[in-house]
């Protein structure tokens, strides 16, 4: 006479209890929160999500620069300390460049007479370098022209003042700073994504 009762086995004790009259979105919300992986996965989008919303503000310079003079320039080294070995606070250094006539490509070096400053918290006098602040940057441009809502802002996260650049990841071929670009272009692929 067969056995009515079916023994267990190892698989169906690690297999995760289903809760009667749970919904199919708490089911996967426990899943997921036991995944330490995914966890971090979701706190790096949302880190990524957060600096390409707020890239007008985290880039030093606007969607749009470039300063052809500088193109394919190398990153800018922030430095802490003078030549003379004295504290002065983050600075860079401007940036000469010389035609390598043995290879005919741009040799960068660092122009140590003029130290810029990195401030934070700068504000831009050139009404160029205005935008849109997020949230408001979500509401289409006809509609905010039409409630008349016309806010800009100019502030940005850190600078320096002109004719000095600072370039984190270097500059594009167009003297256009990469890491900004970059930001930017992350509102667009992350939206896709």
């Amino acid at each position: 006479m067969a056995s009515s009762t079916l023994s267990k086995t190892p698989q169906d004790a690690k297999a995760p209890q289903l809760e009667q009259g749970a919904s199919l979105y708490s089911l996967a919300w426990k899943q997921f929160l036991r995944h330490p992986t995914a966890k971090v996965a979701l706190a790096v989008l949302g880190i990524l999500y957060f600096l390409a919303a707020f890239a007008d503000f985290i880039a030093p310079y606007p969607e749009r620069f470039g300063d052809a003079r500088l193109s394919f320039a190398p990153p800018t080294q922030v430095h802490w300390r003078n030549e003379a070995g004295e504290f002065v606070g983050p600075f860079v250094y401007g940036l000469r460049k010389e035609l390598n006539l043995e290879t005919f490509e741009n040799d960068w070096t660092a122009d140590t007479s003029r130290i810029y400053p990195i401030e934070f918290f700068v504000r831009s006098s050139n009404p160029r370098d205005a935008y849109v602040p997020f949230p408001i940057s979500l509401i289409p441009q006809p509609l905010r022209t039409r409630l008349g809502i016309r806010p800009t802002a100019q502030l940005r996260l850190f600078g320096v003042d002109a004719p000095g650049r600072i370039y984190l990841w270097g500059s594009d071929d167009v003297g256009g700073d990469i890491f900004g670009r970059i930001l930017f272009g992350g509102r667009i692929s992350l939206t896709v994504g």
